[in-house]
């Protein structure tokens, strides 16, 4: 008899588990999920981004996309590094306050295959939608070819307009470092001149759809 309550315990609570877990992973307005896979190839590794998102999601700046990872993968032995985004889970909400979605807030949109005298290097544009405001943030991140992580310049989200001037000040001097630690490391590989010109940027197939369509879509045509 124990033995048996044992087991329909651990039953239920491995239902419970996935349920959670399915709950926190899935968009809660119905639609289909669809994973999307890009590649860019530098140097001697091939980078791979893998994108959730709902089916008809269309814009990076609108999309309810639920997890994003990227694989550095050494192209001669097979070995890969998994790098998880530097976004967070959230929940959109009506205006009664009930849930719309569960998403992922922030997405590598664009990268680039970057080569100096130091060797290669993977360059990835992130964009992150704010749940309390109508400013998206972007900001850039540098790897090397196994994945780590060298550089980033992501800010915090700025003070609302009708902060305080010593918020303000803060934020700037907090921005500031993060800028000048990504200019050293940027200048220590010896890389060309910053920010990229937008031809050098490759939009990372993120959607269903054959394109990523960009808040500015004329600008970059894939």
């Amino acid at each position: 008899m124990e033995v048996r309550r044992d087991m329909r315990f651990r039953a239920v609570g491995w239902l419970l588990y996935f349920s959670i877990l399915f709950l926190f992973t899935t968009p809660l307005r119905g639609e289909e999920l669809f994973t999307r896979t890009d590649e860019l190839s530098c140097g001697n590794t091939l980078v791979q981004a893998f994108t959730t998102c709902a089916e008809d999601s269309r814009n990076v700046h609108t999309a309810v996309c639920t997890e994003q990872h990227l694989l550095f993968v050494n192209k001669k032995s097979g070995a890969f590094v998994r790098v998880d985004g530097l976004g967070k889970t959230v929940v959109d909400r009506d205006l009664s306050g009930g849930k719309i979605d569960i998403r992922h807030d922030a997405l590598a949109r664009e990268w680039a295959c970057l080569e100096s005298r130091t060797g290669s290097y993977v360059f990835i544009e992130y964009i992150r939608t704010p749940t309390k405001s109508d400013r998206y943030i972007e900001w850039e991140e540098l790897f090397d070819l196994k994945g780590r992580r060298l550089a980033s310049n992501m800010e915090n989200e700025g003070p609302e307009p009708d902060s305080s001037p010593d918020l303000r000040k803060a934020w700037q001097r907090s921005s500031q470092k993060v800028w000048q630690r990504f200019y050293i490391v940027w200048n220590s590989k010896d890389l060309r001149v910053h920010p990229l010109p937008l031809d050098e940027l490759v939009p990372i197939q993120i959607f269903k759809t054959n394109r990523t369509e960009l808040f500015w879509p004329m600008l970059r045509q894939p």
